[in-house]
């Protein structure tokens, strides 16, 4: 369907993302107070990344002490703070990852076919589901290519649900 026909899109993540926030409030927020009290500062940070259009902004995520917790890793729970990102239209729920300036330019250097990423807006979930360095970058701007061309709301419900899926995997494996 390509970047032109994204009729729903926006609508779509609007509501995923408030449903998110709505699920997850209660939780973060006792892990923000946790983090108040033994770190002694706040658990979320901001973090300057691209998104559509190369333009700049401050994604909001949970600061990596946090992050790295099972309840977060395992469960999605570390999505929810970039819901915000979403809500502000700055973010879509799934699309490529949004990356930082620096790391942008090396990434580009290896694949200059990265740069398509900047027709839509950065996801919460990619369709590249790994990291992104420098020896899966090819890949990565593959998945994230084909992704963009392809786009459907349909094709989105299917990724959020694989990464469901594998918290749900990851959840159980750990129990």
């Amino acid at each position: 369907m390509g970047t032109a026909a994204r009729p729903y899109q926006r609508a779509f993540d609007i509501a995923i993302a408030a449903a998110l926030l709505l699920f997850w409030t209660p939780t973060l927020l006792l892990l923000l107070a946790y983090a108040r009290i033994a770190y002694g500062r706040s658990g979320l940070i901001k973090v300057q990344v691209l998104g559509k259009g190369q333009r700049g902004f401050s994604r909001v995520m949970l600061m990596p002490d946090l992050a790295e917790l099972a309840i977060c890793r395992d469960t999605g729970l570390c999505l929810a703070p970039g819901a915000f990102n979403v809500l502000a239209g700055e973010m879509s729920m799934v699309g490529p990852v949004a990356v930082d300036a620096e790391r942008e330019a090396v990434l580009r250097s290896v694949a200059p076919e990265f740069a398509r990423r900047y027709q839509v807006r950065p996801g919460l979930i990619g369709p590249y589901d790994g990291t992104i360095n420098l020896l899966t970058v090819r890949t990565a701007a593959k998945s994230e290519a084909d992704y963009i061309q392809n786009w459907s709301l349909l094709g989105d419900l299917r990724l959020m649900a694989s990464r469901l899926v594998a918290f749900g995997q990851i959840a159980s494996r750990e129990e």
